[in-house]
């Protein structure tokens, strides 16, 4: 599977570009890029952001895990 994270939903790709990335991958997963506060530190939202993506691709606990072993 390849998880396509960014604000560009692989419906919209062009075709080549979607039959490129079905061949190693079979499926594509959309998870839209969230929105970023202009106002908020870019390294506070930065954060924010993997954290949340890493719990839903692999779970709260071993995003836990990671954070914890890469210490951010």
């Amino acid at each position: 599977m390849l998880i396509n994270l960014s604000n560009h939903p692989f419906k919209d790709w062009e075709m080549g570009h979607q039959k490129t990335a079905r061949v190693p991958y079979g499926h594509v997963e959309d998870i839209p890029f969230t929105d970023v506060n202009p106002k908020d530190r870019v390294w506070r939202a930065s954060k924010n952001n993997t954290s949340n993506y890493l719990k839903m691709c692999i779970g709260e606990e071993k995003s836990k895990k990671w954070f914890t072993k890469n210490s951010i």
